[in-house]
């Protein structure tokens, strides 16, 4: 669950949003050496707009509920001992109430490899790629951390979404 109280939009009103997450994810085992993963997740989120902004002499109107639903299987192959690929593609939709799936879908993709520099420090990297609505395709680096610098704490970091990255200690 995510509140954001009263935000001010430069003298233009002010709005407010609620929303939620849920994220899962299975993976299956093909061989000692080769795992499909898949990782779904969704976020919703509803826009609460005080006296919307006026634009060309006619009041904005803004959108009120924002869907977002992502899919990613991918395939990961333990190179050797300390290596490991992975890449699939990427489906995402992002929509607003009433609107037609076609309209907010973004397909793409994601290939990257990890990297075990010791028994508590591992490391990846790749490329991120994501056809845009009604724009160019979006381009990220995949930076991903897994540290336990001590042994009751524990590091994750990874950046694989085109929505932000995610720290968890």
């Amino acid at each position: 669950f995510v509140r954001q109280f009263k935000t001010d939009l430069d003298d233009d009103g002010e709005f407010a949003t609620t929303g939620g997450f849920a994220r899962a994810q299975f993976a299956i085992r093909l061989s000692d050496k080769v795992r499909i993963r898949a990782v779904t997740s969704y976020y919703g989120v509803e826009y609460d707009f005080d006296d919307p902004p006026t634009i060309a002499g006619s009041e904005f109107k803004p959108w009120n509920t924002i869907h977002v639903a992502r899919l990613n299987p991918m395939i990961e192959v333990q190179v050797s001992e300390r290596w490991q690929v992975f890449g699939g593609p990427l489906f995402e939709a992002s929509l607003e109430n009433g609107a037609d799936l076609g309209d907010g879908f973004k397909p793409g993709g994601l290939l990257g490899a990890k990297v075990r520099i010791s028994p508590t420090l591992t490391v990846g990297f790749g490329i991120l790629g994501v056809a845009e609505i009604e724009d160019s395709a979006y381009i990220q680096p995949l930076l991903l951390l897994d540290w336990q610098p001590l042994e009751r704490v524990k590091v994750h970091a990874e950046s694989w979404t085109t929505r932000g990255g995610k720290l968890e200690v």
